[in-house]
């Protein structure tokens, strides 16, 4: 796998009611050059990933307003990018203009991932900011459809990295790995007053795996 390649293709994909954070420049947050610096920071992630070869990969749903839209990191928002860049040895830069933004599921899965021996993989089921029409600083889920467009980029990680633990955060993720027949354990998404319940999935995913 060649991760600037991954992202190259990642940056192709159009879909209607979205932002795309590897080729779409926000008008309001971003600079021309802030597309680049997600499709770096995202190859450089990948990269650093395919030499630890960690052991999980967590699944999550689709890049919210204030996580991958502004990063071009799944579940990794600004204010966590300087602990990410530490545990995987890699220099993240923020892409946009506007000051430092937090994402509350991000937060939760990081407090969780510095419980842990290794940084999960962490991928979206929808790998770009899907939002309501007409309201581009909104979040929504994505239709099944939208998801299968990423079926290959899963597929891809899957095989690239062999898992041993196949985490899905959300239902959203939950179907995806279904459809393609991967196991998994299904714990809930952090958003929407899931925090608690999530880091108790969590806790017992790697209780069990020890």
């Amino acid at each position: 796998m060649d991760a600037e390649s991954f992202v190259d293709r990642l940056a192709a994909v159009c879909l209607p009611d979205a932002f795309n954070p590897y080729r779409d420049a926000c008008p309001v947050h971003d600079s021309t050059d802030s597309p680049r610096i997600r499709r770096d920071n995202l190859a450089a992630y990948l990269t650093a990933q395919l030499r630890l070869r960690p052991p999980s990969l967590w699944v999550g749903e689709a890049g919210g307003y204030r996580g991958l839209r502004r990063t071009g990191l799944p579940l990794i928002s600004e204010d966590w990018m300087n602990a990410a860049s530490d545990r995987l040895g890699v220099q993240f830069r923020k892409a946009t203009v506007t000051p430092l933004v937090r994402e509350l599921s991000a937060g939760a899965v990081w407090r969780e991932i510095e419980k842990l021996d290794h940084v999960p993989l962490i991928w979206a089921a929808a790998p770009q900011h899907v939002h309501r029409p007409g309201s581009p600083l909104s979040n929504r889920n994505p239709s099944i459809r939208e998801v299968r467009l990423f079926y290959p980029f899963l597929t891809e990680l899957l095989s690239t990295f062999e898992p041993k633990i196949v985490v899905a955060i959300g239902r959203v993720a939950q179907r995806a790995l279904s459809e393609l027949g991967v196991p998994h354990t299904y714990v809930r998404h952090p958003s929407m007053g899931g925090i608690p319940q999530f880091r108790e999935g969590i806790r017992q995913v790697y209780d069990v795996s020890r």
